[in-house]
């Protein structure tokens, strides 16, 4: 398996091609949209991060379709928005899943960087005063790999 290869191609696919989608569905939404500012892998507490916008690319699970050469990798794709408001922060919220959705229906090897995504749900936390205005949104991507073409 290409386990480690996967996500880093995630990660880079989404440094890419994120912030011109999300750019895109802010003026779709008409709402003024920060980019993602900042990138990483693995699990953090979202609400004491040093840099926001932020999104972090977490593997959850690795299964392999014994029928195939292929295995399926559960990535979430958790985004930690910090805003002046809460309707900033939720405006946020809402077109980056849009955004990741989107960027993946509209093109599923994400750029060429995996065999294929998919988009499977959108999870949102917050945001809350007690929390500093910080709301996540916590996207969820199933991913094909081929191990021939790893």
């Amino acid at each position: 398996m290409k386990t480690a290869a996967v996500v880093n191609q995630v990660e880079v696919a989404l440094r890419d091609n994120l912030n011109a989608q999300i750019a895109i569905e802010a003026l779709e939404y008409s709402k003024p949209v920060a980019p993602v500012s900042e990138y990483s892998q693995g699990f953090e507490d979202p609400m004491q991060l040093r840099t926001y916008n932020a999104c972090l690319v977490c593997p959850d699970q690795v299964r392999r379709d014994s029928g195939s050469a292929m295995a399926k990798l559960q990535i979430d794709i958790i985004f930690a928005i910090r805003g002046a408001d809460k309707i900033m922060v939720m405006d946020t919220m809402k077109v980056y899943a849009d955004a990741m959705a989107n960027l993946v229906e509209a093109d599923p090897t994400i750029g060429g960087h995996v065999f294929e995504a998919r988009f499977e749900a959108a999870e949102f936390i917050g945001p809350t005063p007690a929390n500093g205005l910080v709301g996540v949104v916590i996207a969820r991507l199933s991913v094909d790999t081929d191990d021939l073409l790893q």
